[in-house]
């Protein structure tokens, strides 16, 4: 399964995001709450991020101080396995 928001979590985690550059702490597991919408921003601002934009619907415009999630799409691979065994 295919997902921007793992991507984007492992990039906040290897310490790209500059808003969060400790990374993300083992036991939280979280982009902290504080600089999600400004670390997912620098993001999509990247070569990975820009090709999974059109996986995030928004409420508003860049910019807007009201922008939120409003939706999501992940993608999933299937892969077709003709000879088994039992």
């Amino acid at each position: 399964m295919g997902s921007w928001y793992k991507s984007f979590s492992q990039w906040v985690a290897a310490g790209e995001c500059p808003y969060q550059r400790g990374g993300i702490k083992p036991f939280e597991k979280i982009v902290d709450p504080s600089v999600f919408n400004e670390c997912l921003e620098e993001f999509f601002e990247t070569d990975t991020g820009d090709l999974m934009l059109s996986d995030v619907i928004w409420s508003h415009d860049k910019g807007d101080p009201d922008r939120k999630i409003t939706g999501f799409r992940f993608r999933l691979v299937t892969k077709l396995i003709t000879k088994y065994f039992t």
